[in-house]
């Protein structure tokens, strides 16, 4: 073999090195772009790509025309808890005396409606009460003490409510 032959087979030893190089950057971008990941991880093309197209189109109206999608609507707050409310007509409690009860650690709270001016009191905590006609009057009062206590009109000495205090 001469010169020529041994370059000959140089230049054949160079394109397969060269193609050698090819297909082996051919086989990692293949792996890569095909989202091989070694089996570590579960593949989540496929679900991606099947999550995409299975999405189901706006509904729309008999021109064709899109609807938009009624909103959830939000949760509605809920109501504050009535409070009893004792109803005081002509210096008398109407029904009666109002009996209501609470738990030690909470608060005594009720709404009184008077048709005239008067002084409540409420014994065993002292409270003095000011009510009158127009706008129901808010008692509330840290129920710290244990017993059923009177709420008595300091004008007519009328007993207008008892209010038990029990143990939580």
């Amino acid at each position: 073999m001469g010169r020529k032959g041994a370059s000959d087979l140089r230049s054949n030893k160079s394109g397969a090195l060269i193609a050698l190089a090819g297909l082996v950057v051919a086989v990692v971008l293949f792996v890569v772009l095909s989202g091989d990941n070694g089996g570590d991880e579960p593949e989540t093309t496929t679900q991606a790509q099947t999550t995409t197209t299975t999405e189901q189109a706006a509904p729309s109206d008999e021109n064709g025309s899109a609807k938009a999608e009624p909103k959830p609507n939000p949760k509605p707050k809920p109501a504050e808890p009535k409070l009893p409310t004792l109803k005081i007509r002509n210096g008398e409690p109407v029904g009666g005396p109002l009996e209501i009860e609470f738990k030690s650690g909470g608060r005594i709270e009720f709404l009184i409606d008077a048709d005239a001016p008067d002084e409540l009191h409420l014994h065993g905590y002292d409270e003095y009460i000011d009510v009158g006609p127009g706008k129901p009057t808010k008692v509330s009062v840290k129920a710290n003490i244990e017993g059923i206590f009177e709420l008595e009109s300091h004008s007519t000495g009328v007993l207008l409510a008892k209010i038990s205090v029990v143990p939580s």
